[in-house]
């Protein structure tokens, strides 16, 4: 019997862990994101002020290059919601 009170808070424990583990991933990923951002924000800013000074294929250049950070928003976006999903899932549990 004691056994089996062992085996659910070692249970509990681990969950309380993987709760605490994905809670923290998915706020890290949050702040990653926010940086991104605002980076992307200020490389565009940036570039703009460079081309209307002449220089257009360095515009153009950092522009596809923004265009890979884009890209990457979504996949951070989506972890960041599959980890929330999971944290809510594992809570109810």
């Amino acid at each position: 019997m004691w056994q089996n009170s062992l085996r659910l808070r070692d249970h509990a424990l681990q969950s309380l862990t993987m709760d605490k583990a994905t809670t923290t991933t998915a706020e890290a990923l949050e702040l990653i994101h926010m940086n991104q951002t605002a980076l992307r924000t200020t490389i565009e800013e940036v570039s703009t002020w460079i081309r209307q000074r002449g220089s257009v294929n360095v515009h153009d250049n950092v522009m596809v290059a923004l265009q890979t950070l884009a890209l990457n928003v979504g996949a951070i976006d989506s972890a960041i919601t599959q980890l929330r999903n999971l944290f809510r899932f594992s809570s109810r549990v």
